[in-house]
């Protein structure tokens, strides 16, 4: 499985940011310290949120792209026990050996699947 998880974070962090995704206050602040949850119904932009989110870390704030970790739990290749999350984790640590995780910025899509 963590081949595929490999595979799956890999595309992730390579995959672009849709230029059509249009700058609004959100309410997400890069600057703060503690985890961040982003409700709401479906189709409203929550993922696209996200990926601004990202995209101003990265462009704004200087966060590598080896920092942003992005992760979608409805992705049909895999499927988790409780137990088996950390093999995320352990995945992107073999992909980045260099990268602290504590410097990192974890964005998880889909948490209920």
């Amino acid at each position: 499985m963590k081949e595929i998880l490999k595979d799956i974070l890999t595309e992730n962090s390579t995959r672009q940011i849709r230029e059509e995704l249009v700058l609004r206050d959100t309410k997400l602040y890069v600057d703060l310290p503690k985890m961040q949850a982003v409700l709401g119904p479906r189709r409203v932009g929550k993922t696209s949120s996200m990926n601004l989110y990202m995209q101003e870390l990265y462009r704004v704030k200087g966060v590598n792209s080896s920092q942003l970790i992005y992760f979608n739990f409805e992705d049909e290749r895999v499927h988790f026990l409780p137990e088996q999350l950390d093999l995320i984790l352990q995945s992107w640590r073999e992909l980045h050996p260099q990268v602290n995780l504590g410097d990192c910025y974890f964005f998880f899509d889909e948490v209920q699947a």
